[in-house]
């Protein structure tokens, strides 16, 4: 069995004294010298585990002055389908949720088409405003099908709507999603606790059942300073 790089066990030491606090943000983190010595190499190996960690965002250099855990954002992965909580205790922080509203609408034209369900019929409209560590990340509007979850409460959207709807027997398969920068308006800053035209991200999302059909239309709005997409993309 290969043993893990030596850089590699640097860029983990490093990334979880940033998760625990020992290395905070914006202060430095201990110098390459230090490092070397810890971890008995040289300081080529140090550098290529910094130089890493720059390029993935969680540390940033200041000429003459040293290496600088970066502030911290959610860092959402593309290669699977996961729920805000689940990202979030990922992160290794608390997850939560506070409904704004849950309410049942006619499916207007609009609403009828991206469900695949017919005009009128009765669809779920939940407003709420995801938190990390208590401190509000995003704020979401979701339209579902009423005839999904018929039995639907408000308690059962203060966690993960993933879980709830697989615990009711629904298998989520996939989604698409679209993501774009936009500005703050007036009702998403309050809520986000942040100022108007601050920058967001607009995260539109179909979630699909195993079945190809279209479980639920999500709009969620992500704080541009706490959230962040990591991807790979492969030339064929």
């Amino acid at each position: 069995m290969a043993s893990v790089p030596k850089y590699v066990l640097i860029e983990d030491y490093i990334k979880i004294n940033i998760k625990n606090g020992t290395f905070k943000n914006n202060e430095t983190i201990y110098p390459e010298r230090k490092l070397c010595e810890l971890f008995k190499v040289t300081r080529m190996t140090v550098r290529q585990a910094i130089n890493n960690l720059v390029s993935e965002g969680y540390l940033y250099r200041q000429k003459g002055s040293g290496t600088y855990v970066s502030d911290q954002k959610m860092i959402k992965g593309r290669s699977g389908l996961t729920s805000f909580t689940e990202d979030i205790e990922i992160s290794g922080m608390k997850p939560r949720s506070a409904v704004l509203s849950m309410r049942t609408i006619k499916a207007t034209e609009r609403i009828a088409k991206k469900l695949s369900i017919s005009v009128n019929e009765p669809v779920y409209e939940i407003e709420r405003i995801r938190y990390a560590d208590d401190e509000a990340w995003g704020y979401e509007i979701v339209l579902r099908p009423y005839h999904f979850t018929p039995e639907l409460k408000k308690d059962d959207l203060a966690s993960s709507m993933f879980v709830d709807l697989e615990s009711r027997g629904l298998k989520i398969a996939y989604s698409d999603q679209t993501i774009e920068a936009v500005l703050a308006y007036e009702n998403t800053a309050e809520y986000l606790e942040i100022k108007e035209n601050d920058p967001l991200l607009l995260i539109k999302s179909t979630t699909y059942l195993d079945n190809g059909v279209p479980l639920q239309y999500t709009k969620a709005f992500y704080r541009g300073d706490r959230y962040k997409f990591s991807y790979r993309a492969i030339r064929k």
